[in-house]
């Protein structure tokens, strides 16, 4: 019972976090009453466990004090006889035993009351420490080697050889090779789904592929200290993760100690500098911007996570639709801080929006799982293939997408 009331209860929790974390949807589709409801019926649900488990606790004092009661009742009636004695028989306790033993009895009494409630809380402990192992118990998939090999930068080329990678039973990334050179840019377009950021959460070792070997300057990444591989790299998601700080907090996240130069520095790349000083009247890079960033705008949320990226001054770069939040002006803005970002950087691109890979030195097109298409954007167009398909399709679905054919 405790078990399935802790249960209840993260669901409660999580429920309820999800409709405040989402309210604008909420209030938009009109789903006040559903999510009301929604509340009622899981908090219903936890109330009746835990007046379940009251019910049991409270049942079992008035129990004992029965039991303690009857008992005691014997004990008096017995010992009576005892001392007391009948026609026949003498006594067989005298009275100063007696007592003592009733005094005995009392001081055993109290001890037993509490150890009745003892399974109680048994049951509560055992149930948290059973969830705390579980958690415990959890094996990371992705294991560093006993005897790892430092990691002295990118001399070279990261390479993709023959690599495969499932999700479950459902396949991924199929037979994928590729080589992303020092100073270079390669891109990954393609339908959603077709296994772009997958591929891309390999780099950093958020996965193994489940085939093929990925490689650094020829040495396998498992063969690599896992803490130094990721140093290497900067990451600038679709979905933008910021946290309940300051803005110099998220840009200089987990830096050990703020270098204010820098800081600035990341943040007019990422033209973010103008709207800092400006935020809660001029409180500027000290502003709190709450859960999830939720003071700022999409774009605002977006450029702040482009110069986090930029501070640490990785030497591969990884944006999986960095622009994708922005609006045409925000995004015009970045997109020339990106393009001077990435001259003489090693960087991996994903987009859905044409106008950010169109000067990459290599664009790779992605369809289910496998590269079908890889060349320049000129060459890709000429060859009228799925590259040429999906730019036909971006600039009849979105004109802010379209790139000139020249």
């Amino acid at each position: 019972m405790t078990k399935k009331q802790q249960r209840k209860a993260d669901e409660l929790a999580s429920s309820t976090d999800e409709s405040l974390r989402n309210f604008r949807i909420v209030k938009i589709f009109g789903a006040e009453d559903f999510e009301v409801r929604k509340f009622r019926d899981l908090n219903n649900r936890l109330f009746k466990l835990f007046m379940a488990r009251r019910l049991a606790r409270f049942a079992s004092s008035p129990i004992m004090e029965v039991i303690g009661s009857v008992a005691v009742a014997v004990v008096l009636v017995v010992g009576g006889y005892l001392v007391i004695g009948t026609e026949d028989s003498a006594p067989m306790l005298d009275p100063a035993s007696f007592l003592i033993y009733l005094v005995a009895l009392s001081r055993f009494y109290t001890p037993m009351r509490k150890l009745s409630r003892l399974n109680i809380n048994w049951q509560t402990a055992r149930v948290s420490a059973y969830r705390i192992l579980e958690m415990l118990s959890i094996e990371p998939t992705v294991r560093e080697a006993a005897n790892p090999k430092p990691v002295e930068g990118l001399k070279e080329a990261i390479e993709f050889r023959n690599v495969s990678f499932t999700y479950g039973e459902k396949r991924i990334l199929n037979n994928v090779s590729l080589r992303l050179e020092r100073g270079r840019t390669v891109a990954l377009v393609g339908q959603s789904g077709a296994g772009k950021t997958t591929l891309a959460n390999l780099l950093p070792r958020l996965f193994d592929p489940v085939e093929g070997r990925i490689l650094l300057d020829g040495t396998d990444l498992r063969e690599l200290d896992l803490k130094g591989l990721r140093k290497l790299f900067g990451v600038v998601t679709q979905e933008t993760v910021l946290f309940n700080d300051t803005v110099a907090a998220n840009i200089a996240y987990a830096a050990p100690a703020v270098d204010e130069q820098r800081l600035i520095a990341a943040a007019k790349a990422a033209y973010a500098h103008d709207f800092i000083l400006e935020l809660d009247g001029g409180l500027g890079y000290k502003t709190i911007i709450g859960q999830a960033g939720q003071q700022l705008s999409g774009g605002q949320r977006q450029r702040l996570a482009i110069a986090r990226a930029l501070y640490f001054d990785p030497e591969i770069l990884i944006f999986d639709e960095a622009t994708s939040s922005l609006d045409v002006e925000s995004e015009r803005f970045v997109q020339r801080a990106i393009d001077n970002l990435l001259a003489n950087r090693t960087a991996l691109l994903i987009a859905h929006r044409l106008t950010t890979i169109r000067h990459a030195d290599t664009i790779l097109v992605m369809r289910d799982g496998e590269i079908v298409e890889r060349g320049s954007h000129e060459e890709l167009l000429g060859a009228e293939g799925e590259y040429h398909r999906l730019f036909r399709l971006a600039l009849e679905g979105d004109k802010t997408a379209a790139i000139p054919l020249e």
